[in-house]
């Protein structure tokens, strides 16, 4: 996506960019999951100041913001009400959430905004299926990018937006005890829907939007159906068996 496209530019729409792919994301977790009313986490920065502002480190704490959805909530309800959360959880983004609730889970997925446009000259990603960006001259040093793997599920999805002058790419990652490829690559089919449906028109109510092209939705229609093998329920096993018990015959 280019920045020239983006939906949440503030002199249209009253908005960040940032608060669009957010919201987008919330409606996604929200399609999901079924949920109406629930957290994310934003990883926001901490630096402040010019006693922080040329300091090296991790300047980082994670916000919870809530998202709420009805069946009339429209893309831009969503991001005016996710730009306004985020703007008030900045006020305390100083205080990490788990000090504030000490042994609670607050959210098992988050979204991060990586900006790497406000470096001059701008660093450019790291390549799809690289190790390692283009370098280039910065303070007299070569410098690049570097695709570091992620070495742990410290959340069940965390989605996160490198944002460019060039544009912007998202990366997700998850947790593979929770998560298969194959799930989370319709997860991010599914943002992709979202997003093309929120720039082709904000007013759009997210509930109306389609997450199943048609091939998808003939395979839901024929498992209601007991599929073409004809069986029924869960893989052939009779309609008393139940939910968890049909789960440990696969």
């Amino acid at each position: 996506m280019r920045p020239k496209d983006w939906p949440g530019r503030r002199t249209r729409w009253g908005v960040t960019p940032f608060a669009y792919l957010l919201a987008a994301f919330q409606a996604l977790t929200h399609r999901w999951t079924g949920q109406d009313d629930f957290l994310l986490g934003v990883p926001a920065s901490s630096r402040s100041g010019r006693g922080t502002r040329d300091l090296i480190g991790c300047f980082l704490n994670t916000i919870p913001v809530r998202a709420e959805f009805t069946p009339a909530t429209t893309f831009r309800a969503a991001a005016e009400r996710a730009g306004e959360r985020v703007m008030r959880g900045m006020l305390g983004v100083r205080c990490p959430a788990g000090v504030a609730f000490p042994g609670a889970t607050l959210f098992r997925a988050a979204l991060f905004l990586v900006q790497m446009d406000r470096m001059e000259p701008p660093v450019p990603n790291v390549p799809p299926g690289s190790a390692v960006g283009p370098f280039v001259a910065y303070g007299g040093v070569e410098i690049a990018l570097v695709d570091v793997p992620q070495q742990e599920g410290q959340l069940d999805v965390l989605l996160r937006i490198e944002q460019t002058p060039g544009g912007v790419t998202a990366v997700f990652s998850y947790d593979t005890d929770v998560l298969d490829r194959a799930s989370v690559e319709r997860l991010a089919d599914g943002y992709a829907v979202l997003l093309a449906a929120a720039v082709d028109d904000p007013d759009t109510r997210i509930a109306d939007v389609s997450l199943s092209d048609a091939a998808e939705l003939e395979a839901l229609l024929a498992l209601g159906a007991g599929g073409a093998d004809g069986q029924d329920g869960f893989g052939g096993h009779d309609d008393f068996d139940s939910f968890e018990t049909a789960w440990s015959h696969g």
